[in-house]
C-alpha cells in the first residue's frame, strides 16, 4: 500500500519538516478548481551549482503531503506542573 508514515522521520535531516509539507500541500487547492501547483527556485545570484527543476504538486499528492506534516508536527508536549 506504500511506504509508512514513519518513513517521513528519515527525511528530516534532508530537510523535510511540518511547515514547508504543510504548504505545499495546500497549493494545488481544493473542490472544482484544484488543478497542478508548479514551483521553482530561482536564485538571485548567479550560482556555480545548475539549476533547481520545477517541482509540480499535484491534487493527487496533496494528502500526502498533509498526513507528513501532521504526523511531523507530532502531539505537542504536555507537562503537569504544581505550584505550591
Amino acid at each position: 500500500m506504500g511506504t509508512p508514515v514513519e518513513t517521513w522521520s528519515e527525511v528530516v535531516p534532508l530537510g523535510v519538516s511540518a511547515n514547508p509539507s504543510d504548504a505545499l500541500s495546500r497549493l494545488p487547492g481544493t473542490g472544482p478548481e484544484s488543478g497542478n501547483a508548479e514551483m521553482r527556485i530561482d536564485w538571485t545570484w548567479i550560482s556555480p551549482q545548475p539549476g533547481i527543476s520545477a517541482v509540480t504538486v499535484t491534487p493527487g499528492i496533496a494528502p500526502i503531503l498533509e498526513a507528513g506534516s501532521v504526523f511531523l508536527r507530532g502531539t505537542p508536549e504536555e507537562e503537569t506542573i504544581q505550584a505550591v
